[in-house]
């Protein structure tokens, strides 16, 4: 259960134009960190993690253990199985992220999430095409967001029951640790 790539406590940083193979987890992770740019990366984990038994990975993750802040996730593709970009709040600090420009396919959607209590607040999620066979959690799945604002966003499905849109709820995870 590693990243790829796991920043901690990095701040005023550029991360641009990697590629990112073989995820076993998380293949580009923030935690505890501000004023980031996250720009034109690819990932993919080529069916790795699920050969490991790993039920999900999250190509780009924002999860709090501290602050996450003002940080800025642009042109990125992510393509594969796995959450194009999901963010977790476990504290307060998670806020004023944008998430712009992202093209996810075959992924089975976005997921903006509270743990513990917290919310991810003022989120911004703009030009956001998703292109998907599949989705677990929707295109988009919001889990007691505050204040996201959402603008221009495409959600393609190619059928199945269990494709739905957007979600969004006041609830949090089951077995976070939080309550719900």
């Amino acid at each position: 259960r590693c990243a790829s790539l796991f920043l901690y406590d990095v701040h005023n940083s550029l991360v641009e134009e990697n590629e990112f193979y073989y995820l076993s987890f998380e293949g580009l992770k923030l935690a505890s960190g501000n004023d980031n740019v996250m720009r034109r990366n690819y990932l993919h984990p080529r069916d790795w993690a699920t050969s490991f038994g790993q039920a999900q990975v999250s190509h780009i993750s924002l999860y709090c253990c501290g602050s996450i802040q003002r940080n800025i996730l642009q042109n990125n593709i992510v393509e594969g199985y796995g959450y194009p970009v999901q963010e977790s709040a476990n504290t307060s600090g998670v806020r004023d992220n944008q998430i712009l420009g992202t093209l996810a396919i075959n992924t089975p959607g976005m997921i903006i999430e509270e743990r513990g209590g917290s919310t991810a607040k003022n989120t911004l999620i703009k030009n956001l095409v998703q292109l998907t066979g599949f989705s677990e959690h929707g295109g988009m799945k919001l889990w007691g967001a505050s204040g996201a604002l959402i603008e221009n966003v495409t959600l393609w499905f190619n059928g199945g029951d269990a494709a739905r849109g957007f979600i969004a709820d006041g609830s949090c995870i089951e077995g976070d640790g939080g309550a719900c």
